[in-house]
């Protein structure tokens, strides 16, 4: 027989797994303006994981160089930009929000980002 802790334990394994299965892995790919100062578009990317995190996000990581890298094509007159890549697991609730976010018109966001793109990975 099992004992009442060893249901307990059972189920809470079960509802993990659960819950890990609800969650889907994205990629965020953000292109700064080459214009945007370091120290402003690192604050962006932090207040973007915690965003992120509030919305459910677990394991992100960020990669980039910021070092501005060529586009294929100009986008808002702009032949190149900084690269910035987020990847986390999150439930589709939170890739809602992100869209949400990332495409909400905003002046500060506006001269900040030149393109964003989601996507399940």
């Amino acid at each position: 027989s099992v004992s009442v802790n060893g249901h307990r334990m059972l189920l809470l394994g079960s509802v993990l797994t659960f819950m890990l299965r609800m969650l889907c892995s994205y990629e965020t790919m953000v292109i700064y303006s080459p214009d945007v100062q370091d120290s402003e578009r690192d604050a962006d990317i932090e207040s973007f994981q915690s965003f992120l995190t509030d919305n459910g996000a677990l394991d992100i990581q960020v990669s980039s160089d910021g070092i501005p890298s060529r586009m294929a094509y100009p986008i808002e007159g702009y032949n190149v930009g900084v690269y910035v890549l987020f990847m986390y697991a999150a439930p589709t609730s939170c890739s809602k929000q992100v869209q949400r976010k990332l495409s909400a018109p905003s002046i500060e966001r506006e001269k900040f980002i030149l393109r964003f793109m989601t996507t399940i990975t």
